[in-house]
C-alpha cells in the first residue's frame, strides 16, 4: 500500500472510532499527504476506490455511519445554535479571554441526549476565580453539567480552563488525540488576539495534521475590545483580594474528595467526565 493510502485510511480510522465518516475536504485536512488540491484529491480518491456513499468517504463495510452522520448533524446545528448562545452570555465575564465550542459538536456528531463541551483561556492566574464565576452564571442559566448528571442534554461542561500564558500544552500531551481537539475546535468568542496567539503556541499540531490550516483559516472570529480599559481595572483589583487564592480553596475542599480524570495544576484545569484522550491515544499514538 502506498504511503498517500495508508494516510488516508488512517485518517479514516481514527474517525471511525467515532463512527464518523468524513467528506473529501475533511479528509485531505486531517490526512498527512502531500496532495494539497481538493480536486486532485478527489481524483485520488477515486482511483484508490476509497469506499464512499452521499459524499462521505470510510472504512469498508462501514456504510452505515453515512446516516449516522447526517442524523447527527442535525441535531448538531440545533445544539450549536444553543451553545453560541449561552457563550455569549458567558463572554460578560471579564476575565475570560477565549471561548470555543470542542469535543463532538465541533464535529457536528451529538447526539440528541449529549452536553456542550466548551474550552475557556482566561486571564493568568485567574483561572480558579473565572470558573467558579463560569459555574455559578451556568447553575444560573440552569445549564450547568454536574459531574454525576443523569441529565445532561445540552448542558455545559467546562471541560479545560487554560490560564493565558499557559497554553501551550507540554510533549506529554502532544498526540493525535490532543492535536485534532485544537483543529477541531470553533472559535466563538476572544478578547484580543487570544484565540491565535494559542493556535501560535501550539503549531505543533501541523507535524501531526499539516493540512489542518486550512480549517483554521477559515474561522473568522473578531477581536473585541470593548470595554477594554474597564476590564483592566477589574483585573487589576481582583489581584489586589487574591480573589483567585479565595476561589481555589472553595471549590477545591467541595471536589478533592471525589477526583477521578481532573487535571489540576498551575494555571491548568482539565475536567472530564469520559477520558476519551487515553482511549483514543491506545490505538492511535
Amino acid at each position: 500500500m502506498d504511503s498517500s493510502k495508508q494516510n488516508v485510511i488512517k485518517t479514516l480510522s481514527y474517525f471511525d472510532y467515532f463512527d464518523y465518516p468524513l467528506t473529501s475536504d475533511e479528509l485531505l485536512q486531517f490526512s498527512e499527504t502531500n496532495i494539497k488540491s481538493e480536486k486532485d484529491f478527489n481524483i485520488f480518491l477515486k482511483k484508490k476506490n476509497i469506499d464512499n456513499s452521499k459524499s462521505f468517504y470510510f472504512l469498508p463495510n462501514r456504510k452505515k455511519i453515512v446516516n449516522k452522520r447526517i442524523q447527527r448533524e442535525k441535531i448538531s446545528n440545533r445544539k450549536l445554535l444553543k451553545a453560541k448562545k449561552i457563550i455569549h452570555k458567558l463572554s460578560f465575564i471579564p476575565t475570560v479571554k477565549f471561548i470555543g465550542i470542542s469535543g463532538s459538536l465541533a464535529m457536528k456528531n451529538s447526539n440528541l441526549d449529549d452536553d456542550i463541551d466548551i474550552f475557556v483561556i482566561s486571564q493568568n492566574n485567574l483561572v480558579w476565580f473565572t470558573r467558579l464565576i463560569l459555574v455559578l452564571l451556568l447553575i444560573t442559566l440552569r445549564v450547568y453539567r454536574k459531574k454525576n448528571d443523569k441529565d445532561t442534554k445540552d448542558k455545559i461542561c467546562l471541560n479545560l480552563i487554560i490560564g493565558e500564558k499557559n497554553t501551550e500544552f507540554t510533549k506529554r500531551r502532544q498526540n493525535l488525540y490532543i492535536a485534532h481537539e485544537i483543529a477541531q475546535l470553533i472559535p466563538v468568542f476572544q478578547r484580543e488576539n487570544t484565540y491565535y496567539d494559542f493556535i501560535d503556541r501550539n503549531n505543533w499540531i501541523f507535524n501531526l495534521l499539516p493540512n489542518c490550516y486550512s480549517r483554521i483559516e477559515n474561522y473568522k472570529i473578531p477581536f473585541n475590545k470593548n470595554k477594554n480599559l474597564i476590564n483592566k481595572i477589574i483585573i487589576y483589583f481582583l489581584n489586589i483580594l487574591r480573589v483567585e487564592k479565595i476561589a481555589r480553596l472553595l471549590q477545591w475542599n467541595y471536589m478533592k474528595k471525589d477526583v477521578t480524570l481532573e487535571t489540576i495544576e498551575n494555571n491548568f484545569l482539565a475536567f472530564h467526565p469520559i477520558d476519551f484522550e487515553k482511549k483514543v491515544s491506545r490505538f492511535f499514538d
